[in-house]
């Protein structure tokens, strides 16, 4: 897998492990500040300033100037520096936290202001004149993360709880935040470690002690358990990736079929235009959107038409096709006159070729539900009627009527069945049962979160498999444990961590 070669560790050198990676961060003795809050009008904002001068605020600027006691709120005013006039700025309630019992390890204070861009303004402009400097994206946590308060894996819950927008979002973030994936990862270190101290034992002194069977013996299913392991969370169906991202659900069909008016009353917002002009929507409009908790990003796409009119419409209805093949969940949705003989009697036979093909794909897709939309056309329909129309479009299409549904967003028909049809396709997508989709409980939380942990316990998976293959070539299996062991420190941030760093910390905000 293009490795680079490691050097051999001998005696007590694995044990370092268990030690954070600890390279110099870009001026740590820096004393740094930034607004941790949202800028813009707000009841109250927090400045964060984080290093070792972090208590100089209060003799540059408040009013008393002593260091308050650590943890106490303490309400004070705020002045701009002496150079710039004494000026009061406002009255704040200032926290201080000493290091090494802070977010970031070291001495930090937060001064809770009125939330105005002026004084938000005027705050930060007078601590760039006692020698702070603004902190870079994300430089709070990683201070944090090299001070040994926070292992990669952590760092990474923090960035998706910032950026949680569903529940399952949440309690994901939280159940990795909170360092129960970094417990796991740690303990395959430490039961790996203690194999590769057997497997370096036997190096040094099987031949003497004929010890090599007895040691082999106990370490192979040692090794075995956890390749397994490992494996069945590498086969969790991308679920962990899936809840960070959201289910991606298309919505396909004929021009003015109305799918544009489905997103928009799914949404309940005007995202995507409605015209009755053929061919409206020319790319895909996006949409993010919880459903039940559950994370959605919800596609609407280009009429799909076998003759379109211009190179623009070609290219959309590519893209719709495109969209539609990499879906998790796909909505067909045709006008209900489209298919309408009789009030009582359907025929697809109107429909084109390419809009035929969807519907053979749908019927063996457990994820594809066709809709019937525009159905205010037609007078009220009773339940038995609407039944009755199911099991005529199943025989013609062989869509389950589990999966068929009427809709109108002219009179609001059928949305609180399709919403939930969709909530319960979600579920059984991420493998949950119906409690965890609704607790907050961790048991749905997935180990694997992101594409780097997979490529990396794919690598450890590896590196087992070799050892296991020839374990009596000492030397050899010793050298597939090690890497093994070097491929989880990525994930937890023991080693080599800095372009990593570089990726992860470049979405966090400012403040954090």
């Amino acid at each position: 897998m293009g490795r680079k070669p490691l050097k051999a560790y001998r005696s007590t050198a694995h044990w370092a492990w268990s030690r954070p990676f600890t390279q110099e961060y870009r001026n740590s003795s820096d004393t740094v500040y930034a607004l941790s809050s949202a800028l813009g009008r707000a009841g109250v904002s927090v400045i964060r300033i984080s290093g070792p001068k972090a208590t100089q605020v209060f003799s540059s600027l408040t009013s008393p100037s002593t260091v308050p006691s650590a943890r106490y709120a303490t309400l004070r005013k705020l002045y701009s520096p002496k150079e710039r006039g004494r000026e009061q700025l406002d009255e704040v309630l200032c926290l201080y936290f000493q290091g090494p019992h802070s977010f970031t390890g070291e001495d930090v204070v937060e001064l809770h202001v009125h939330g105005s861009v002026a004084v938000i303004s005027a705050t930060l402009e007078s601590l760039s004149q006692i020698s702070f400097r603004p902190a870079d994206p994300g430089e709070f946590t990683r201070r944090a993360f090299y001070n040994g308060k926070m292992d990669l894996t952590s760092v990474e819950g923090l960035s998706d709880l910032i950026s949680a927008e569903t529940s399952a979002q949440r309690r994901q973030a939280l159940w990795q935040l909170n360092g129960n994936k970094g417990a796991l990862f740690n303990e395959w270190v430490q039961l790996l470690t203690r194999a590769l101290a057997n497997i370096e034992a036997l190096i040094d002194f099987g031949e003497e002690e004929h010890l090599d069977i007895q040691i082999i013996a106990e370490v192979l299913p040692l090794v075995k358990n956890l390749r397994d392991s490992i494996s069945k969370h590498l086969g969790d169906g991308h679920r962990g990736e899936i809840v960070r991202s959201g289910i991606h659900v298309s919505i396909v069909g004929p021009p003015n079929a109305g799918k544009s008016s489905l997103l928009n009353h799914i949404a309940e917002r005007p995202a995507a235009i409605v015209s009755p002009i053929k061919g409206t929507t020319r790319d895909i409009v996006e949409v993010r959107m919880d459903l039940g908790g559950l994370p959605v990003v919800m596609a609407d796409t280009a009429g799909i038409s076998d003759e379109p009119s211009d190179p623009i419409e070609l290219e959309g209805i590519r893209r719709a096709i495109e969209r539609h093949e990499i879906s998790s969940i796909k909505l067909v949705v045709l006008d209900i006159q489209s298919i309408l003989k009789s009030y009582d009697e359907l025929c697809l036979g109107s429909l084109e070729p390419s809009i035929t093909n969807l519907l053979i794909q749908a019927k063996t897709d457990l994820n594809a539900h066709l809709i019937i939309n525009k159905v205010d056309l037609l007078p009220p329909m009773s339940p038995e009627t609407s039944a009755q129309l199911k099991t005529k479009l199943f025989a013609l299409t062989e869509i389950p009527t589990s999966r068929i549904h009427f809709t109108s967003c002219q009179d609001d028909i059928g949305f609180d069945t399709l919403l939930e049809a969709l909530r319960m396709n979600v579920v059984s997508i991420l493998g949950w049962g119906e409690s965890q989709a609704g607790s907050s409980s961790p048991e749905g939380a997935s180990v694997i979160t992101r594409s780097r942990h997979r490529y990396l316990l794919n690598e450890v998976v590896d590196a087992l498999n070799k050892f296991l293959e020839n374990p009596s070539q000492v030397e050899v299996a010793a050298e597939e444990l090690r890497y093994a062991i070097y491929s989880l420190g990525k994930i937890t941030g023991k080693v080599d961590v800095e372009k990593i760093l570089e990726v992860i910390f470049k979405d966090f905000c400012i403040g954090k």
